[in-house]
């Protein structure tokens, strides 16, 4: 890992200090060990004291990627986003662990699943917007739920259900 320096935040020199705002930052921006890392080096140029504070944050369970993967997956999934979209929004975050990112998937596998029925709502709030009797508007409605980060197999099954695909 090169993290550069910007020398534009004040330095930390104590790993007391460090650690304060550390969790002050965590508690105002959940983020993954590597983001924070990045984060942390910005204020101090000394790895092994980054390195204590991290490892001092995973003991106490302050840091944990697999619960925060956990609960990205499961807000976006609230939110109606697809498995694609939620997996870039996870890289973003810098949550590259492909164990951590299955495990939370598991761990949220009956929001997955009711996922796929909110493809079918999606779809019925969408129905005024697009004219779905012509190519040209199923055609828009699926990039948009393809943006979502829904899979086109699922999309059509959503279809074939709502029977706009007849």
């Amino acid at each position: 890992m090169n993290f550069k320096s910007t020398g534009k935040l004040k330095q930390i020199k104590e790993t007391r200090k460090l650690f304060d705002y550390a969790c002050y930052w965590l508690n105002r921006y959940p983020c993954s060990t590597l983001k924070l890392k990045e984060r942390l080096f910005k204020k101090c140029s000394d790895k092994k004291m980054i390195d204590d504070v991290i490892l001092r944050l995973n003991e106490i369970n302050y840091l944990d990627d697999r619960k925060l993967a956990s609960g990205i997956i499961s807000s976006y999934l609230k939110r109606g986003y697809g498995k694609s979209r939620i997996n870039r929004k996870l890289y973003e975050k810098k949550i590259f662990d492909k164990d951590i990112i299955e495990s939370a998937w598991e761990e949220n596998r009956e929001e997955e699943e009711s996922g796929k029925e909110k493809i079918l709502e999606i779809i019925q709030k969408k129905l005024k917007r697009y004219n779905l009797k012509e190519t040209k508007g199923k055609m828009a409605l699926i990039g948009f739920l393809m943006r979502r980060g829904f899979s086109y197999d699922d999309i059509m099954d959503a279809l074939k259900k709502s029977r706009i695909m007849e």
